[in-house]
């Protein structure tokens, strides 16, 4: 089951993306938050919907390989979503090192099958102690992804194919089979951070 972020959630710039990546990088033992915080920022995934990615989740599509998401809040959650150059050796070395097929390592799902849990309060704690508020959340990623990817003139109807969203029309909801996967990939690629992973 998929919380609702607060609507009110801000969204972090991409020198908030490298600032919380370096220190989660710099923190002991937050080597999984780490590679959460890289696949959210090039992504725009829910937390939840990366901590149940499986290593048969990553798939090739016209040639373009994507992270498949399929268990989300909507019809529209359902998506291919083309993993940037960037994080391109970080998802191979974690499918490498997966222990139960799952890409993320969760301490241990609640009783609802939640897996991201305890992670979620991790980043909690992180972003606390580099002083960001309540309205910067996890999903505050999902945001900069969106606006990122606005700001580099990539059309609503790709991004919303992108993060799963529905764009609101039936012509593209109902009828189109959606952006190729080489526009999404082309698109998502616009997404740039100063981070050394």
């Amino acid at each position: 089951m998929l919380h609702s972020a607060p609507a009110t959630a801000k969204a972090f710039t991409p020198e908030d993306v490298t600032k919380l990546y370096d220190a989660a990088k710099a923190t002991k033992n937050r080597e999984t938050l780490t590679d959460l915080i890289l696949l959210g920022a090039y992504t725009g995934a829910r937390i939840e919907e990366l901590c149940q990615l499986q290593a048969q989740d990553i798939v090739t599509e016209e040639g373009i390989k994507c992270f498949y998401f399929y268990d989300g809040k909507t019809a529209a959650s359902e998506r291919h979503t083309p993993i940037h150059p960037a994080i391109q050796d970080t998802v191979e070395r974690l499918i490498r090192d997966s222990k139960d097929g799952f890409l993320i390592e969760s301490p241990a799902g609640n009783k609802y099958g939640n897996r991201s849990d305890a992670l979620s309060k991790q980043f909690g704690r992180l972003k606390t102690s580099l002083n960001y508020n309540s309205q910067f959340v996890f999903h505050s990623f999902r945001k900069t992804v969106i606006t990122q990817l606005q700001r580099a003139d990539v059309p609503g109807i790709l991004i919303a194919s992108i993060v799963g969203h529905e764009t609101g029309t039936v012509t593209f909801d109902v009828y189109s089979a959606g952006p190729s996967p080489k526009q999404k990939h082309d698109a998502i690629s616009k997404l740039k951070y100063e981070l050394k992973t």
